[in-house]
């Protein structure tokens, strides 16, 4: 599977190459880009992603106040399905893409109802919990997504990540708030309501990394062109059916409407693109920032200061999802590389 990795895609229009194998490839590449940015490009794409994606966040909980989830959800899949129309129309590849590919209807129509489901389970968890919450455990996904990646797509599997996976259990345990915890004599509903949400979300979210993973060489305007579409008429059916579809009341609740349609958009793209040149596991790992990220615009914000349930539990994921990171690195390393003798344990 590593050698899969290294090996670059057909060169089409707007079909990105993915994992670079080393630096003198990056360096011949005819592309013009340079060395260090085509190497680490995919890294950058998934660092914006983070930086924009609890911004959406913070739009979200303040619109789920007054409206319900999938009204705002609707909203959000516009910001991803009008600027993709274009964009896919106009795609030479993303056309060829659209002829070829008819036998991956199935892997799409499965990412993309994953991916529908992330967002409104994280809507509907905004309503229960913290922004910082929602996000420690529906981003807890590095763990989750090298173990189903090792089944579904043969990536490496270790030890090592199985620890990881209980690390990052035991810190959504502590954000439940257990009541041998808080001393209280029974959990709190709202708290266990959001925390099941969230769970729920990390599992879609899961699903979704493997399966953009596994359609990397199509058009991205296409992946997101599919991704409006099936999100859109989800949102607006589930909206007519409990009747709670309707337009913003005022401009200010509009103007955050187009922001969160905005604001997704790029976030998506950006997500959309780093698949093209990282792996699964190394992207997930990245977008795991997306809590440091909540926690400083949470406070910002709303001045929301996160309690030891929320920072303990929050510290406890990431030593996991950490744990997964400095193992990929080392395996990324040479096979003679001192290091990899001095941290041979996380090598398990």
């Amino acid at each position: 599977m590593e050698e899969e990795e290294s090996q670059k895609l057909h060169p089409e229009e707007d079909t990105l190459p993915t994992v670079v194998a080393s630096t003198d490839s990056a360096a011949s590449s005819p592309s013009g880009r340079p060395p260090w940015l085509k190497r680490y490009l995919g890294i950058l794409l998934a660092l914006c992603a983070s930086l924009l994606f609890p911004l959406t966040g913070l739009l979200v909980k303040t619109l789920v106040k007054t409206y319900h989830p999938f009204n705002v959800a609707f909203w959000r899949f516009q910001g991803i399905l009008l600027p993709a129309i274009p964009m896919a129309l106009c795609r030479p590849s993303a056309k060829k893409d659209g002829k070829k590919n008819k036998n991956i209807f199935a892997p799409i129509t499965s990412g993309e109802d994953a991916a529908q489901n992330r967002v409104l389970l994280v809507f509907y968890s905004l309503r229960y919990i913290t922004i910082a919450d929602s996000s420690v455990i529906s981003f807890s996904t590095p763990v989750w997504v090298t173990l189903l990646a090792h089944v579904t797509l043969g990536e490496a599997c270790s030890v090592m990540t199985i620890l990881a996976g209980v690390l990052s259990l035991a810190g959504v345990l502590i954000i439940s708030r257990p009541p041998m915890l808080t001393g209280q004599e029974s959990w709190d509903g709202d708290t266990l309501i959001g925390v099941a949400l969230a769970l729920g979300c990390m599992v879609c979210a899961t699903s979704t990394f493997v399966i953009l993973r596994r359609l990397r060489t199509m058009s991205y305007a296409l992946l997101n062109l599919f991704f409006g579409i099936w999100g859109s008429l989800e949102t607006l059916f589930l909206s007519a059916l409990i009747w709670t579809f309707s337009p913003p009341m005022n401009w200010w609740d509009g103007g955050l409407a187009i922001a969160l349609g905005v604001l997704s958009f790029i976030s998506q793209l950006c997500m959309t693109l780093s698949f093209k040149y990282e792996t699964a596991g190394v992207i997930s790992l990245i977008r795991t920032l997306d809590v440091i990220f909540t926690f400083i615009w949470q406070y910002l914000v709303f001045q929301v200061v996160p309690d030891r349930f929320s920072v303990i539990g929050a510290i406890i994921v990431l030593t996991g999802i950490g744990l997964v990171g400095v193992r990929k690195w080392l395996t990324e390393l040479d096979p003679q590389d001192p290091r990899r003798k001095r941290f041979a344990l996380l090598l398990i």
